[in-house]
């Protein structure tokens, strides 16, 4: 008898909830945004990029001198002070890397924040529940198709402030 009431209040439970939560109006859409097309909209990406820039100045021409000196390692042709050099580059090259990639994050960051409450406020509008970030989803292979109309891209960058 205990197991037959304990069944029957599971089963009630779990028909009434679906229609509980359908008499509340919860916004049930799913959009998704081009992240990386709104940061470039955004007024100071060009700072962004001007570290990037930087970044890739700086670094070209390290990796231009690394290149020889490796094909010389893998073909075994290489000296020990050509190995120590080859050394010296590659640290050098990721020690640059990382102090740019820190500039860059320094400089991203209030700029993500800033379209990441753009992109909340401009879902609320629309009624969409959740918000994804197109190319990880679909790099992930979380998405596989989504509709145009689900895009919230062009309305977030309508939003950002032009100062």
């Amino acid at each position: 008898m205990n197991k037959n009431l304990f069944f029957l209040a599971v089963l009630l439970a779990v028909l009434l909830v679906p229609s509980v939560a359908q008499n509340r109006n919860v916004p049930t859409r799913i959009g998704y945004v081009n992240v990386q097309k709104i940061i470039e909209a955004h007024p100071k990406y060009p700072s962004v990029k001007a570290i990037n820039d930087a970044a890739q100045a700086e670094l070209k021409p390290l990796q231009d001198r690394l290149q020889p000196i490796n094909a010389k390692i893998q073909a075994g042709n290489a000296t020990a002070a050509e190995q120590q050099q080859a050394q010296v580059l590659r640290q050098t090259i990721t020690q640059t890397a990382q102090r740019y990639q820190q500039r860059q994050q320094t400089a991203l960051k209030p700029i993500v924040d800033q379209l990441n409450e753009l992109v909340g406020q401009v879902a609320q509008r629309q009624g969409f529940a959740m918000v994804l970030n197109y190319q990880v989803a679909s790099q992930s292979e979380l998405v596989i198709y989504a509709d145009e109309d689900l895009e919230l891209t062009n309305a977030v960058i309508a939003v950002i402030p032009k100062n």
